[in-house]
C-alpha cells in the first residue's frame, strides 16, 4: 500500500503501472483520459479487461462519491441480516443534519 503514493517507482509491473495511471485520471478528471494513455492501455489489456477494469475504477470513483453524500461511517457495516436495513443509511444521515464542512473530503 505504501508504494501506491509513488507507483510509477514502485514494484508495480507496467501492466499495474497503466491500471494506476488510468484509474488516477478517471478520478481526477475522465476527460483527459486521451488517445495516448488508452492507447498504453489497449497495449496492457483485451477488450474486455479495459470494460472490466473501466466497470471497477467507475464502481469505486461512486462508491466514494455515495459514501459522502450519505455521510455514511467509515468501516461501519450498514447492513447485519436481521439487525439492520438499508435506510439505517438514511436515518444515520438524517440524525447527523448536513455536512458542517464545505470542503469535499
Amino acid at each position: 500500500m505504501a508504494a501506491l503514493g509513488d507507483y510509477e517507482r514502485g514494484p508495480f509491473t507496467e501492466r499495474e503501472k497503466v491500471a494506476l495511471r488510468y484509474a488516477d485520471r478517471m478520478y481526477e478528471d475522465h476527460h483527459k483520459v486521451d488517445d495516448a494513455l488508452w492507447a498504453d492501455l489497449r497495449g496492457q489489456f483485451s477488450d474486455d479487461e479495459a470494460l472490466e477494469l473501466s466497470w471497477a475504477i467507475a464502481e469505486f470513483i461512486a462508491l466514494g462519491k455515495i459514501i459522502y453524500v450519505l455521510d455514511m461511517p467509515y468501516g461501519i457495516p450498514t447492513r447485519r441480516p436481521g439487525k439492520e436495513s438499508p435506510s439505517r443509511v438514511l436515518r444515520y444521515r438524517a440524525r447527523r443534519g448536513p455536512n458542517r464542512s464545505s470542503s469535499p473530503r
